[in-house]
C-alpha cells in the first residue's frame, strides 16, 4: 500500500514538473503563443440578406465564448489594444431544396451559410520592424445543415441556421488557434 502511495506521489510531482512547459496549449487543442493574452471581437457584419436578423449577433457570441472558454485569451473591447483581432462577415445565406415531392413541394431543404473571417495578431515594433499586424487567418468557411420545412418552416430553417453557426464558430476557432 505504501507503495501505491509513494508512486502516486511521485506521479502528481513528476505532472507538475512537466505542465509549466505546457502554458500554450490548452486540452481543446488551441495553442496561444506567449504574449497574445486578449482578444477583439467586433460584432459579426452582415453582408446577406438574412430572414433571421439575429444571425450576427448569436455568432459574435459563439466566437467569444469559443475563445474566451477554450483559450487562456481574455476578450478586449477595443480592436486597437487588444493582442489580436478577429472580424468576421456573413456574406452568403442561402437556401434551396435537396429533395422534392412528386407535387413538385421542398421535403428537404439545405440551409448554407458562407463566412469571411479575418484573424490577425497585433506585432510590437521591435528591432526596427514597425508595429502593426500580422494575419493568422484570412479566409471564407461554409457550413450546412439540412431541414425538413414541413409544419412550422421557419422555426425548423432558425434551427437549421443555429446548427450551422455552431459549426462555422468551431471551423473558425480551429483554424485561428491552430496556425499559431
Amino acid at each position: 500500500m505504501r507503495r501505491l502511495v509513494a508512486l502516486l506521489a511521485f506521479c502528481g510531482l513528476a505532472a507538475l514538473a512537466v505542465l509549466p512547459g505546457c502554458g500554450y496549449y490548452s486540452f481543446s487543442g488551441a495553442s496561444v503563443p506567449e504574449g497574445v493574452s486578449t482578444v477583439a471581437i467586433p460584432p459579426v457584419e452582415n453582408g446577406a440578406a438574412l430572414p433571421i436578423t439575429t444571425l450576427p449577433a448569436e455568432l459574435t457570441r459563439l466566437l467569444v465564448d469559443r475563445f474566451t472558454q477554450r483559450t487562456r485569451l481574455r476578450l478586449d473591447d477595443n480592436a486597437e489594444t487588444a493582442d489580436a483581432v478577429l472580424e468576421a462577415r456573413i456574406e452568403s445565406y442561402r437556401t434551396e431544396p435537396t429533395s422534392v415531392t412528386a407535387t413538385d413541394l421542398a421535403a428537404r431543404n439545405r440551409l448554407t451559410i458562407g463566412l469571411r473571417v479575418t484573424f490577425r495578431r497585433r506585432i510590437s515594433a521591435e528591432g526596427g520592424v514597425p508595429e502593426g499586424t500580422a494575419p493568422i487567418v484570412d479566409r471564407s468557411f461554409s457550413a450546412f445543415a439540412d431541414y425538413d420545412p414541413g409544419g412550422l418552416p421557419a422555426e425548423r430553417e432558425a434551427e437549421a441556421a443555429r446548427s450551422v453557426l455552431v459549426s462555422l464558430a468551431d471551423d473558425v476557432f480551429t483554424a485561428a488557434t491552430s496556425n499559431w
